[in-house]
């Protein structure tokens, strides 16, 4: 999953951990999260009137926030720093986001869902806001690649979509985004159809945070990397690592009754029995902050990567990035700027 399903926005910080936190409140979400707009909130003007009722405008509740463009980083930039060599500034592979054409117009019946808006670009792929007949007030989401990696060069990138899909199915763990379906359309090569999650990133409230000079509770934090190093053991011991531990990959749920939740997204990276490699790829596959040496070096694929990155982010939670300024890293992106 290289892009997050979407958000909704004002989740206080004091909800979005386990029970029992003491976390300091932050009153909204941060810059740039998608925001849940009230029922009666005007249209954007380049807006196109829905033509599926009631359905589709149900997802225009959580698809008016601009899309968030994530940029890819040189890997021979990265390998040199990691080999101990003078540190170059990073680059980035595009010099400014690329005018992407839509793969499904409001309205549009794919698989049986109605598409909705475009809500999201990554690297690779787009998120689109859906819902099906069958279940109105459930909201989905269809990912695809963009059109430039539909071209048959990009084989292994629309297999790994795939994979991506099969992986989850296959485990149907808790922990994971429920998908749906997934496969290869004439339309719009690979896809992935998966429910849309109510609730954050941990990036957005580890975001929230600092703007507010906030720290987190320690005994929230070892509560989150007990959680989550239980779940990532148990997709180790199906074979998949996942490559692209970061706060942007872990969401904070609301569930049913009012409880939160933590949920592992965007097996996009990952490697396991569905991937098309079943040895190291030709490039490093990860976001850059939290990457271990081997993992840049392409020395390892196992779950220890995954564990590395788990570490970082537990230590920016109680402190600030080990290795790198905070200026350094949310200026340049590389929180969520992904090797390929």
């Amino acid at each position: 999953m290289g892009s997050a399903p979407g958000m909704s926005s004002g989740v206080p910080v004091v909800a979005a951990v386990p029970e029992g936190a003491g976390v300091p409140q932050v009153a909204a979400a941060p810059e740039g999260a998608a925001v849940s707009a009230p029922a009666s909130a005007p249209r954007p003007a380049n807006d196109t009137e829905p033509v599926s009722g009631p359905q589709y405008a149900a997802t225009l509740r959580h698809g008016d926030a601009p899309e968030r463009e994530q940029e890819l980083v040189d890997p021979l930039v990265l390998g040199e720093a990691a080999m101990g060599r003078a540190a170059p500034k990073w680059k980035s592979a595009k010099s400014a986001p690329e005018e992407e054409e839509l793969a499904f117009a409001p309205g549009d019946v794919f698989h049986g869902y109605v598409a909705g808006r475009r809500f999201a670009s990554g690297g690779f792929g787009c998120l689109y806001d859906a819902v099906h007949p069958a279940s109105p007030h459930q909201l989905y989401v269809i990912k695809v690649l963009k059109k430039r990696f539909r071209d048959p060069e990009y084989r292994t990138i629309q297999l790994k979509l795939v994979a991506e899909g099969e992986l989850v199915r296959s485990t149907q763990q808790p922990f994971l985004v429920p998908v749906h379906a997934c496969g290869f359309d004439d339309r719009v090569g690979a896809f992935v159809i998966m429910d849309k999650l109510d609730g954050e990133t941990l990036l957005a409230v580890m975001t929230a945070q600092r703007r507010q000079n906030a720290t987190f509770d320690p005994a929230v934090v070892v509560k989150m990397a007990i959680t989550l190093a239980a779940h990532l053991h148990t997709m180790h011991r199906a074979g998949a690592t996942h490559r692209d531990i970061k706060p942007g990959n872990i969401f904070i749920v609301k569930t049913a009754d009012g409880s939160w939740e933590l949920r592992i997204i965007d097996w996009g990276c990952a490697k396991s029995n569905h991937s098309p490699h079943t040895t190291l790829e030709e490039f490093a596959l990860g976001t850059v902050a939290y990457m271990p040496r081997e993992q840049i070096l392409k020395q390892s694929a196992s779950g220890a990567i995954d564990l590395y990155a788990l570490a970082i982010i537990m230590i920016e939670m109680l402190w600030r990035h080990p290795f790198m300024e905070d200026d350094e890293v949310d200026g340049q992106g590389l929180r969520e700027r992904q090797l390929c």
